[in-house]
């Protein structure tokens, strides 16, 4: 068990919140490790105590895109020390049904109360209660062509589950919704060895029986069933969702070249995108907008030959010198700026969307430094130069600050021998990087928040430091 759901099962107990495993025993070992949710039956009159525990062990509420029903919510936590993330799947009353469209809410809270035995802390239901509740659930489910195709997919699963369970007592009558022993004997018998139209009828028959405790009728049932398979369609083809959060949050990792940027992006998304919506953004070359898409080839070109001829310090010089900018330098200073205003924008669309946004650099406003304005304040210079300085600035200064910025720091030397190691084409000499830590000495980039990470530490020092910050500083709020 994750240290995690051991503190947060124990501040239950104190706070006299019923909790229960009522559902995906055989797993239960492996969800309660981080591997899988943990699906727990709260009664809806502890939610308020129910949630107050949970954020104050570290847990937070998500919001499944394509699966969003009524008292049923997600929470998740991060352990720090196994660096994984616990998932509980919580339900403030008995939902259940076919998996899409949890149509039954059943009021079998206090057989729930009165079936229970407790197992290292974590109250689950005994073997008879089990059995019954996989009957009731089971029938449910299949009840539907659509709900039987996706019970079916996963029917090793549920019978793996079914060959777990302690069958040395029959199953208990749950007389609050009317099903009797000999109801359960012969929906027993039938899921044994009954042949899938046996299985089927009886299916029709259980969700005639409980029909009272529908939560939609005929029509909006099959509303939101030709509605929920579009979603379920569009999601996995197009935009790819996964869990969200009610607030999202953007964060950027920055630092000058050789301190392992790029590595810990591709980590960190990584890590979270397994269970959350993530989206990766890279602002220091920010992708082409339509403005800027007939540049690409010249850009492309230029940025070749560079890496063929080699470039002195001189060059990277002029760059920050008002005298040796040019108005074809100018012109594109400011596209990229256009470029990375554009991509601050999708930055905070995704992130009030929910997503975690994971950026590759951010800019900031000192003057000639990375990331920032290019074009310095010249007064000597003409119209058109006065111009394009105006609107580069206008553009760096319309970014809205990411919320935390991860600032990656190392010694130059560091940096070098780190660079030499690199397999990338074009990668930058030992001159350029002592020039580059010579300008960009005292760089800032725009942030709510920033943290500086010594970057001379391992990869995976610095990997499980950001991941952790970021959940416990970021989306803990």
């Amino acid at each position: 068990m994750l240290s995690i759901f051991f503190d947060f099962f124990g501040e239950l107990r104190k706070k006299e919140v019923f909790y229960v495993n009522w559902k995906g025993h055989i797993f239960i070992e492996d969800h309660l490790n981080g591997e899988g949710d943990v699906d727990l039956f709260v009664p809806l009159i502890d939610k308020a105590k129910f949630e107050k525990v949970a954020s104050k062990i570290g847990f937070v509420n998500v919001r499944s895109y394509q699966a969003d029903h009524d008292f049923i919510e997600h929470y998740y936590a991060y352990d720090e020390r196994e660096q994984k993330f616990a998932h509980l799947h919580v339900y403030f009353k008995i939902v259940t049904g076919e998996s899409f469209s949890k149509n039954y809410v059943l009021p079998i809270d206090n057989y729930l109360k009165l079936n229970i035995e407790d197992r290292s802390g974590l109250p689950t239901m005994n073997g008879s209660a089990r059995r019954t509740i996989f009957l009731v659930r089971h029938f449910l489910k299949i009840g539907t062509l659509y709900g039987a195709l996706q019970y079916y997919r996963e029917r090793e699963k549920y019978y793996l589950e079914w060959e777990s369970f302690d069958k040395s007592s029959e199953c208990k009558e749950v007389r609050e919704i009317g099903i009797t022993s000999s109801d359960l004997k012969r929906m027993e018998k039938i899921f044994i060895a009954g042949g899938v139209m046996k299985n089927f009828l009886c299916a029709k028959k259980l969700k005639c029986m409980l029909r009272t405790y529908q939560r939609r009728d005929f029509f909006k049932y099959h509303c939101y069933l030709f509605f929920n398979l579009f979603v379920r369609i569009f999601n996995r083809l197009i935009i790819k969702r996964k869990k969200v959060f009610h607030d999202g949050l953007a964060v950027a990792i920055c630092g000058l070249d050789g301190t392992g940027k790029s590595s810990l992006v591709e980590s960190i998304t990584s890590h979270y995108s397994n269970h959350f919506s993530v989206k990766n953004l890279h602002l220091g070359r920010p992708a082409a907008t339509k403005i800027s898409l007939f540049l690409k080839p010249l850009l492309i070109l230029r940025s070749q030959f560079k890496i063929l001829k080699g470039a002195n310090s001189s060059q990277f010089q002029s760059q920050i010198s008002g005298n040796n900018i040019s108005i074809l330098y100018a012109l594109r200073s400011v596209v990229l700026a256009y470029d990375r205003m554009v991509a601050s924008k999708k930055v905070q669309k995704f992130r009030n969307k929910g997503y975690l946004v994971v950026c590759d650099r951010y800019p900031g406003l000192n003057e000639g430094k990375m990331d920032s304005p290019r074009i310095v304040m010249d007064k000597t210079k003409g119209p058109l130069y006065q111009y394009l300085y105006k609107v580069e600035q206008k553009f760096y200064r319309s970014i809205k600050p990411v919320d935390i910025l991860f600032n990656l720091q190392a010694p130059l030397e560091v940096a070098i021998e780190r660079n030499d190691m690199r397999d990338k084409l074009g990668k930058e000499s030992t001159e350029e990087l002592r020039e580059r830590f010579s300008i960009n000495s005292g760089v800032s980039f725009l942030s709510d928040k920033t943290i500086d990470i010594d970057a001379t530490k391992s990869i995976k020092n610095v990997f499980a430091t950001v991941a952790r910050d970021i959940w416990l500083i970021g989306l803990r709020k």
